[in-house]
């Protein structure tokens, strides 16, 4: 019987293998994160993406926060890497939860699709400390901001979320571009 540190390790192999595995091109909820990762642990967690293949769960510079983790965070993100990329820098964002839905919002990825616009990797997260702690920059988007942040997060209220798509995409664009105005400013 293995314990311990051999167990942990055996446990991320079988969930590294299993991410491996074909996947349907329907919603499903995460397979597994390890839940270290949810307490801030440095340990690395094996979860599947949307797109069926693993996902690196290392923290990202800029790391958006919505309630669900499935429309806004994910726009932001998906909005902030693309514009980051054509204005030649380097860093990038995640998508986060406060209370995570099982899978981004399908009508929003048919929305990014059509706005040629990539979709990040990954599946509703709940946000850790790990991401905090790794993070320059923290955006909270309709939500509360956690008391972790302090100091380096910001809570976004005017985001609309009842008017569809259009408008609150275009709100979320015009604070990323700002965003990315700031990071470009200083980088100079």
């Amino acid at each position: 019987m293995t314990t311990g540190h051999g167990a942990r390790l055996a446990a991320i192999a079988l969930a590294a293998l299993a991410a491996l595995a074909p996947v349907s091109t329907a919603a499903r909820p995460l397979d597994l994160v390890d839940q270290s990762l949810q307490r801030g642990d440095q340990t690395a967690a094996v979860y599947r993406t949307g797109r069926g293949q693993p996902a690196p769960v290392t923290p990202a510079p800029v790391v958006f926060i919505c309630q669900k983790g499935a429309a806004k965070s994910l726009i932001a993100a998906a909005y902030f890497n693309k514009m980051a990329a054509e204005r030649g820098l380097r860093e990038r964002a995640a998508f986060r939860a406060l209370t995570p839905q099982e899978a981004v919002s399908a009508s929003v990825v048919d929305d990014l699709k059509a706005d040629g616009v990539a979709i990040p990797d990954g599946m509703p997260t709940a946000i850790g400390r790990a991401d905090i702690t790794g993070a320059t920059h923290v955006f909270a988007l309709g939500c509360e901001l956690p008391s972790a942040a302090a100091g380096k997060g910001v809570t976004w209220t005017d985001i609309p979320s009842d008017r569809g798509y259009g408008p609150m995409r275009d709100a979320i664009v015009s604070r990323v571009s700002a965003l990315l105005d700031q990071i470009q400013g200083r980088a100079r």
